[in-house]
């Protein structure tokens, strides 16, 4: 072949061959670091500049990377390009936020989306994602008032587009990506495990504190950046579960662990009710206000123009490792000052004297951004016992650990939550021992006749709670409420990692079983698709559900 045809074929042959040379390249030298080759695939940008939001490893149909990373002053800010990530963008984002909690040069690592953002400056309209809605039903899912559309903040990884890479296929590869959704959340959380030599489990924890911003929908393995210290909940903040609905449970971040124990964290009165129950069997979508008077979001702050304010903030504030008014002990030549070790018999030489200081301006700018927190505090005047908790006399350590405490006057009287008053309307049905009484106690109630306005609204709810329920993988809500029993908090033996250990193997089978690839062959949106293997949660057998659990 000869002629312009031949030309256009050496040129994409070279470019190949480069672009392979440069990922070889790229990832010997973050081997040689100690990094895992999966960070380049997040790409980061130190100071000014322009960033490019591609890397080697970014697949060629994605116009960007999911997420991008950059200094702002003293902070670390990541943006949400895209609300699915690849198994490989999963491990290098974990990788790079883990990297960024040990580092006491800095003072907070900022996940944050916003609808002021410009694609240019790192930016996130890839993730726009219109819902029309005609109407609102009694359960409102999706529409916001005055825009009509939100935006799609996390959302884990693309599970049609995992099933068409044949990965279902592949159980090394599924298992690595279910991998980096367990490590992202454990990331954020700010704790890395890791095993000792003697196989016992080690956990070390982050300094500076993880807070994430999202401005839009978050949903499922997605939630896995929204558990960090601190969770600014915008007027469009917004989680629900869509997995029932593709024939799957719980991506491996611990739902089953943290869904039952709503409300606990800050004493809220969210945790006499089933909230967590009807958030994984129903698929309601919590709103913001939802979201903070549960504990899944620590602060509303309503307008996302705060991010303007809250980055600027941390970028101007001073360090980790700079945080403190006390000056360590005197040293004479390298050695204690006798007469100080004398007076303390307690002396610890490495005690740091200003461990109960640090991190009290960022949980103070958390609260002057914000309208109210989930520990019940209205933001406004302090009063002198919150004032003397700030000051570190009631000996809180750190409040982006520790918020619910002495937080001053409660006002819970004053809020409002739609999920808190439907979990205590239908707290019986959803504490039943199985999905088929939870299902046939909300049909009696849309069925019958309303007296008045409130049984007629009370009656909307069941059918639609019933209807989204209906819609759903039948064997998928079997495993979910088997999941939510087992990670129960009467079960004091439980942990957060247990409950993300047996998810991952609940998430393995249903990944390579037939609900979930009956509806990734299809082109139904969730919510709508109907041919599922089983017709009612009623066909489900128990050993069925008990297969789900063992390790294939």
């Amino acid at each position: 072949m000869s002629g312009p045809f031949a030309l256009t074929k050496r040129l994409s042959q070279s470019s190949s061959t480069a672009a392979a040379a440069t990922i070889q390249y790229a990832t010997r030298e973050a081997t040689k670091a100690g990094a895992p080759a999966s960070v380049l695939s997040i790409p980061s940008t130190v100071r000014h500049g322009p960033t490019s939001l591609r890397t080697p490893l970014t697949p060629d149909d994605h116009e960007t990377a999911a997420a991008a990373a950059k200094q702002v002053g003293c902070t670390r800010r990541i943006f949400l390009l895209r609300p699915h990530m690849t198994s490989s963008e999963l491990s290098g984002l974990a990788y790079r936020i883990s990297t960024m909690g040990k580092n006491e040069g800095i003072n907070s690592v900022l996940i944050a989306t916003s609808d002021d953002d410009d694609a240019s400056n790192l930016a996130l309209p890839t993730s726009i994602v219109d819902t029309e809605r005609k109407s609102t039903p009694p359960v409102d899912i999706g529409l916001k008032t005055g825009y009509g559309r939100i935006f799609h903040a996390a959302g884990g990884y693309d599970p049609r587009e995992l099933y068409s890479s044949g990965m279902t296929g592949k159980p090394e590869e599924l298992s690595s990506l279910l991998d980096g959704v367990r490590n992202l959340a454990t990331a954020t959380r700010g704790a890395i495990e890791r095993s000792d030599e003697n196989k016992n489990v080690v956990t070390a924890r982050f300094r500076v504190p993880v807070i994430t911003m999202p401005h839009g929908m978050v949903n499922d393995g997605g939630y896995a950046l929204c558990m960090g210290s601190y969770v600014l909940a915008t007027r469009d903040t917004c989680f629900r579960t869509l997995n029932p609905y593709r024939g799957l449970a719980f991506d491996p971040i611990g739902l089953s662990y943290i869904l039952p124990r709503l409300g606990d964290d800050f004493q809220q009165p969210s945790r006499h009710f089933p909230v967590g129950m009807i958030l994984a069997l129903t698929s309601y979508e919590a709103e913001a206000h939802d979201m903070v008077e549960t504990g899944l979001a620590t602060h509303y702050v309503e307008a996302p123009s705060k991010l303007g304010t809250i980055e600027r903030g941390l970028a101007e504030m001073i360090p980790w490792n700079q945080q403190g008014l006390a000056t360590p002990p005197p040293r004479h030549f390298g050695q204690l000052d006798g007469i100080l070790a004398a007076q303390s018999k307690d002396y610890d030489p490495d005690q740091d004297v200003n461990s109960h200081l640090r991190n009290k301006a960022v949980a103070n700018l958390m609260d002057a951004a914000s309208v109210y927190d989930a520990a019940g505090q209205e933001i406004g005047e302090a009063s002198e016992e919150l004032e003397m908790a700030y000051l570190g006399a009631t000996g809180v350590d750190d409040p982006s650990l520790n918020l619910g405490d002495d937080r001053g006057d409660r006002f819970l009287g004053d809020r409002h939550s739609d999920l808190v008053n439907i979990a205590a309307t239908f707290d019986k049905i959803f504490k039943a021992d199985n999905v088929a009484d939870i299902m046939e106690g909300l049909r009696e109630v849309s069925s019958a006749e309303p007296q008045d306005i409130e049984e007629k609204e009370c009656s909307d709810v069941a059918a639609t709670l019933l209807g989204d329920m209906e819609s759903q993988s039948p064997l998928a809500l079997c495993a979910i409420h088997s999941l939510m029993a087992k990670g129960d908090r009467k079960r004091r033996s439980e942990t957060l990692e247990s409950c993300m250990e047996r998810e991952k193997i609940v998430q393995m089978n249903l990944l390579r079983g037939e609900d979930f690839r009956r509806w990734a062959e299809s082109s139904t949106d969730e919510g709508y698709f109907k041919d599922w293997k089983h017709k009612t949660v009623k066909d489900v057998t128990k050993d069925e559900v008990e297969a789900l659990f063992v390790q294939a």
